[in-house]
């Protein structure tokens, strides 16, 4: 049986592009603040989640529905997607049963491992060939930002401690310090994981009243 996957995401994506031209808002909603995510809703049971913890560097999307939970990628590594998952039990109790990959970059993707055979990834088919058959650990943007400029910057906080004299500056640098050594350990625990449902075209899921 074909999925159907509704056109709210690309309203959502493309809801920024437009903020000239969008009526004033006139409801607002509370924030919801978790341990490594903000929630800010921005309709019903829709939620734009922005990350605040330090090392996990994506942004999402949570669309509750009557008995299920969607969401928009998966972010940067396995323990930004748990980090993830953990705050949106602040939202709901609901299940995670789908997850919509918006582009084939790590930071999209590198949370699917995550995510039993319970829950439906869904990506167009070029991002599924991507995953697929490339390696894409090995190529931009993850080589640069993830390997060499992470690996450069390991190698000069170990110097800038070992060089510095001030016991507050090298408290500083070694907290830097754990910081990226732990993003290291991060990125080597991704395990590129497909979408298992690819479309072609066009692809709408209908939820309830969704």
């Amino acid at each position: 049986m074909r999925l159907r996957i509704f056109a709210t995401i690309a309203g959502l994506c493309a809801a920024p592009c437009f903020t000239a031209q969008a009526q004033p808002v006139t409801q607002s909603y509370p924030v919801v603040q978790g341990a490594a995510y903000k929630f800010e809703q921005i309709a019903d049971g829709v939620y734009y989640a922005s990350v605040t913890r330090p090392g996990l560097g994506s942004n999402n999307v949570v669309i509750i529905n009557e008995t299920d939970v969607l969401i928009v990628d998966t972010g940067t590594s396995p323990a930004a997607a748990r980090a993830f998952v953990e705050d949106i039990k602040k939202l709901t109790d609901k299940p995670i049963r789908y997850v919509v990959n918006t582009h084939w970059h790590y930071d999209h993707t590198a949370g699917n491992q995550i995510f039993g055979p319970e829950v439906q990834i869904i990506a167009t088919d070029y991002l599924y060939q991507m995953l697929a058959t490339v390696d894409v650990l090995h190529r931009e943007p993850f080589l640069t930002s993830q390997v060499t400029t992470l690996s450069t910057r390991i190698d000069n906080l170990n110097r800038q401690i070992a060089a510095e004299g001030n016991a507050q500056q090298k408290a500083a640098l070694q907290k830097d310090l754990a910081d990226a050594q732990r993003l290291q350990q991060q990125n080597s625990e991704i395990k590129v994981t497909p979408p298992n449902v690819h479309y072609s075209k066009k692809i709408v899921l209908h939820r309830g009243s969704r």
